[in-house]
């Protein structure tokens, strides 16, 4: 039995409530100024030759994948890298162009976290303000029957 509620319990977690798979949330705000310290941080050393580009980006990468819930688009980001690193095998980019491409996505994926983050805290304000109006609803409308009841079952002279 509880086998079974726990893989539908599981299923829910995975499955939104109409059936279809549902998203990650995006990172929270409070994820964001730690995504781009470890990106400074990746700048930082390429730039200063404490270490090689494909060094720094592996421990980027590894930074990146240990945040919980995963990033949206990090592994297209991953694949990106892979491509380009084939095609500077193959001749057709050179390592300057493929670092570039890259560096572009990187930045990109930087800027569109923040704003999914930024959107998601908006939406959750704003949920969060309707949930706020509709218990003070609540408690104005008991306070009203209660009044009423009082008003009602008050004896008679």
């Amino acid at each position: 039995m509880f086998c079974l509620l726990g893989g539908v319990l599981i299923s829910l977690l995975f499955v939104g409530p109409g059936g279809c798979a549902t998203a990650p949330p995006p990172p929270s705000e409070s994820i964001i100024p730690i995504l781009r310290a470890y990106h400074r941080d990746l700048v930082t050393s390429i730039s200063s030759g404490a270490s090689s580009s494909d060094q720094a980006r592996d421990a980027y990468y590894a930074k990146l994948e240990a945040i919980q819930p995963p990033l949206p688009d990090l592994d297209s980001l991953k694949e990106l890298r892979a491509q380009l690193a084939g095609r500077v095998a193959s001749g057709h980019l050179t390592q300057e162009q493929a670092e570039s491409s890259l560096r572009a996505r990187e930045l990109d994926l930087l800027k569109r976290w923040k704003d999914m983050a930024a959107q998601y805290a908006t939406e959750q304000r704003e949920i969060q303000r309707f949930r706020d109006e509709y218990e003070e609803g609540l408690w104005q409308q008991k306070q009203i029957e209660q009044g009423e009841k009082i008003f009602r079952d008050r004896p008679r002279l």
